[in-house]
């Protein structure tokens, strides 16, 4: 898995230790650090914006519930590794 994600960076002539900055999810990377604060953080928003969007799919009612919840977990962790990325850019620069 690590080298079909690092060779197009290969390509791009990046280095190796830039390689890897790149490659790192931003949740190991913090707690590789220890500062898990962004962890939970990041967990909070998750069933945040899970929760929202099932609530909503419960009121409207229009589409069946599979499709509802896919969304929502696909949007809660999305929304979760935005937040990790956010919270990790310093460390990455």
């Amino acid at each position: 898995m690590t080298f079909v994600v690092e060779y197009p960076l290969l390509l791009l002539g990046l280095r190796r230790d830039e390689r890897r900055r790149r490659v790192m999810h931003p949740q190991w990377l913090v707690v590789h650090i220890r500062r898990t604060r962004g962890v939970t953080e990041a967990m909070v928003i998750a069933l945040i914006v899970s929760s929202a969007i099932l609530w909503a799919g419960v009121a409207w009612g229009q589409i069946a519930g599979l499709y509802i919840a896919q969304a929502a977990f696909t949007l809660g962790g999305l929304a979760q590794m935005l937040w990790l990325w956010y919270r990790s850019r310093a460390i990455l620069q």
